[in-house]
């Protein structure tokens, strides 16, 4: 009959035989040693604990109004907004202000015309045929006027608008920003320009057909402009030509001297080196 000799415990200072072995760390421990080697284990769950309530105590008290991102993404909805708003407005006149003024400002002409005629007894069949005319065809005016027609194509936000960047596309993004100079305070200062009303938002329409669209004040210069265009697009300063009213803009003008408002398009040419 063969006989199995003990192994010895695992701790090297003990010289009692093993009784079982620990799976985790493949150690054989004597009963008092595999105790200990337990109690120590179960310890370490005890840190764990401390930190999961410390990450569920963030977790629970985060908001987005905490979080430097997500007060820039209100701070792009509040702009958002505001420039739905402008070009409301800038429509609105557009289509509706300026189609009002002139018939109105005739049928003002017309009822002094009249009103004098009436104060001087100086009526002729032709003034008052010349009077009936006029209102009937301001009154057609204001007929055309109230079955205005409007096409509307959708405000199209997709869910490429927004979105969540990866610390790859981070660094891309910041590459990118780098090499055209794109300063991100720049960008923030811009932001709150718009927010106080100091800068508004014009268009810029691109020979392949697409659009960029630029903050500026009033104050800004052309040559300015075009830094900003250089920092978008990268298209170096002296090959770009602005136009606006059929007119190459001077660089040392400012955007007040052309009139160029809020949502207002300028056109851009690319000037070839020769």
């Amino acid at each position: 009959m063969t006989t199995t000799t003990a192994r010895p415990c695992g701790v090297i200072t003990c010289e009692i035989a093993s009784c079982a072995m620990c799976h985790c760390c493949q150690n054989d421990l004597c009963l008092d040693h595999l105790k200990e080697h337990k109690d120590c284990l179960n310890e370490k769950l005890i840190p764990l604990t401390n930190q999961i309530n410390t990450v569920l105590d963030k977790l629970e008290h985060i908001t987005p109004t905490s979080l430097p991102n997500f007060i820039m993404l209100e701070q792009w909805r509040n702009a958002a907004h505001q420039t739905i708003a402008r070009y409301y407005q800038h429509m609105r006149a557009e289509l509706f202000e300026h189609a009002k003024t002139k018939p109105l400002e005739k049928l003002h002409a017309t009822r002094n015309t009249l009103e004098q005629l009436i104060r001087m007894q100086g009526a002729t069949r032709e003034n008052i045929d010349i009077l009936t005319k006029d209102i009937e065809l301001i009154d057609k005016n204001f007929n055309d006027l109230q079955k205005i027609s409007i096409n509307l194509r959708p405000l199209v936000i997709d869910k490429n608008t927004i979105n969540q960047s990866n610390p790859s596309d981070k660094l891309q993004h910041e590459s990118k920003r780098k090499k055209l100079s794109v300063d991100p305070l720049v960008e923030q200062n811009e932001l709150e320009a718009l927010q106080n009303g100091i800068a508004f938002q014009i268009f810029v329409e691109l020979e392949i057909g697409k659009q960029i669209v630029l903050v500026v004040k009033p104050s800004d210069t052309i040559i300015e402009v075009k830094h900003k265009i250089f920092n978008k697009l990268g298209i170096p300063i002296d090959e770009q030509r602005l136009i606006h009213m059929g007119k190459i803009l001077i660089d040392n003008y400012n955007i007040a001297t052309y009139d160029i408002r809020s949502l207002t398009a300028i056109y851009f040419a690319r000037a070839r080196k020769e």
